[in-house]
Order: structure tokens, then sequence, then C-alpha cells
């Protein structure tokens, strides 16, 4: 079975080391086989050893 998760990276009045360990404990935890970050951009990264795809801009609707 694939397991599949999404994540809000971007959360009010946190560190980017503290959206990071947040994001790197829940995925130890959740174990899941597709991660999808939300609200983030390429900067952002769970570390290495991740692979990411990304868009770019808003669809027009």
């Amino acid at each position: 079975m694939l397991r599949l998760a999404t994540w809000n990276v971007e959360r009010l009045n946190l560190s980017e080391a503290t959206r990071r360990a947040r994001l790197l404990t829940a995925m130890q935890t959740v174990q899941a086989d597709i991660w999808v970050l939300t609200e983030t951009h390429t900067a952002r990264s769970p570390g290495s050893g991740f692979a990411s795809i990304t868009t770019q801009g808003r669809p027009p609707w």
C-alpha cells in the first residue's frame, strides 16, 4: 500500500530550524512513501537524501 502524507511548511512565528525539526519528526513518525509539502519554496528542504519536484507560480483559475 502506498502511503501519502501532506505537511504545510509555512507556520507563523516559527524559526527555520523549528520548522525543519518538526517536519523531520513527522516524516520519521509517519514513514510515508510520498510527502507533499505545501506553502514552501525551493530554498526549504528537509535535508539531503530527499528529492523534490516543484512548480512555478499559481494555476490561472
